[in-house]
């Protein structure tokens, strides 16, 4: 969507929105994440191979603290998780794991005590219109590789969820194609669909979806995951797990992602 668009679609009354979280001091949210995933071997010569996985996850986000610069001290908690393999549930690590980070406004992590493997995908700094789309690089975690990708963002339309009015913001990556270190490659790509509460600022609801395939001479390995998360509590909705108050950690211990570093390097 050209400026002109915009600037049209303003004059004519629709309207544009910022995309920010507005965290508050203290606030606490939960979210339920549930990934499936499916995995599938194939060849000319080799027997078939299936696997099917659900892992289930319940998360805390507290808000630590506001920064002088709107940036938010969060804390991410497991309270529960659970993982079955082809229906047969399987051992998980123990509860009670936290992840600090830190995080601005418009949803970019600029420090994480696990090191730049949490990432949000940042909003534009400006107003935008329905339709519109922006180009952010945003990191693809996988075995053996972790880098910038680009992705295409749009805000596809508004939609009313139990009577709030959400962003809907469609994400997707071209296909990305990653050197395995045993020879050959791995084609991946991904999408999503977000439903944003813009008013409140916060994340609503979201699913991702990925499919990857590593092509051999007479043989073919191919993956399929879904991701789905969902608010499940905020403010007026229900009692959240309660959290334990944990000590604090020293900023000069906790991990600056070296390519975020970059980019506000960049900005100042």
């Amino acid at each position: 969507m050209s400026e002109l668009d915009v600037l049209l679609d303003y004059m004519l009354g629709d309207k544009a929105v910022t995309l920010e979280y507005r965290f508050q001091k203290g606030e606490q949210l939960t979210y339920k994440a549930s990934l499936n995933s499916e995995f599938a071997f194939r060849g000319d010569n080799f027997p078939p191979e299936e696997s099917r996985s659900r892992t289930e996850i319940l998360l805390a986000h507290k808000v630590k603290e506001i920064n002088y610069n709107d940036s938010f001290d969060l804390e991410i908690v497991t309270l529960e998780r659970k993982k079955t393999v082809e229906g047969r549930e399987t051992e998980m690590p123990p509860l009670g794991e936290v992840l600090r980070l830190r995080m601005l406004k418009n949803g970019m992590v600029t420090h994480s005590t696990s090191g730049p493997s949490v990432t949000f995908p940042p909003f534009p700094q400006r107003p935008l219109m329905k339709g519109e789309s922006w180009q952010e690089e945003n990191q693809l975690n996988l075995p053996g590789y972790r880098e910038a990708v680009p992705f295409v963002y749009t805000l596809l339309d508004f939609e009313e969820i139990d009577g709030i009015e959400c962003a809907v913001l469609e994400a997707q990556s071209s296909e990305v194609t990653i050197p395995l270190e045993a020879g050959g490659e791995q084609n991946v790509r991904v999408r999503g669909v977000s439903y944003f509460d813009h008013q409140n600022g916060r994340l609503l609801k979201s699913e991702v979806e990925s499919a990857s395939e590593i092509p051999g001479y007479d043989w073919k390995v191919e993956s399929r995951s879904n991701l789905k998360v969902e608010l499940v509590h905020h403010q007026g909705i229900q009692k959240a797990p309660a959290i334990s108050e944990l000590p604090e950690i020293p900023e000069e211990f906790m991990v600056v992602d070296p390519i975020i570093n970059e980019k506000l390097h960049k900005k100042d």
